[in-house]
């Protein structure tokens, strides 16, 4: 099922309703209503935020996770409840208190004392800041290139040399955000 220019069509199964500006103001020459672009990327990128939560809580147990020594699945189980609107799970929501109030009592030095740690050790923070940064930027300038009929690897050497990257930084960018953002 292919889109078209103003609609961005979610799965189907999904509840999520397409992205749409909403009521144009006015259309455009070719009779397709005009798109707030920057919402519609900010819906998109939230959507595909919320469908990998919703597989992940599918294929993995947070509790079972927990259970066996991993620290953070209670976060990830609030943020899951909290993004889908969903109740926070009992054990969860009685963890995630009982470790807040041994913070706060000074019975755990930080955070990372009773959730774990948050990245990895020798984690490039100025790799990962760099892919948060330009990662969207590269893929939706890609994705108007592809629109406009250029093939693919000249899209990629082109916004390389516009975003000062290379080309296979661009060509990775891209095919990361499009696995890891745009679950269709």
């Amino acid at each position: 099922m292919k889109a078209k220019p103003h609609e961005i069509q979610q799965p189907p199964g999904t509840e999520a309703e397409p992205i749409t500006s909403g009521t144009p103001s006015h259309e455009s020459i070719d009779g397709v209503p005009d798109v707030d672009w920057e919402e519609s990327r900010r819906k998109l990128k939230m959507f595909g935020f919320k469908v990998q939560l919703q597989r992940a809580s599918e294929e993995f147990n947070f509790r079972q996770a927990h259970d066996a020594g991993n620290e953070s699945a209670v976060l990830y189980a609030v943020a899951l409840a909290a993004i889908t609107g969903k109740k926070i799970p009992k054990w969860a929501a009685e963890t995630f208190v009982e470790n807040f109030f041994c913070v706060r009592d000074y019975q755990a030095k930080s955070w990372d004392d009773v959730f774990g740690k948050p990245h990895p050790p020798r984690t490039n923070f100025k790799a990962i800041q760099k892919w948060k940064k330009l990662a969207s930027p590269v893929f939706w300038r890609i994705e108007e290139l592809r629109n406009q009929g250029i093939p693919i690897d000249q899209a990629f050497e082109k916004v390389a040399s516009e975003k000062l990257i290379s080309s296979s930084t661009a060509r990775d960018y891209y095919y990361r955000y499009l696995r890891d953002y745009l679950p269709f």
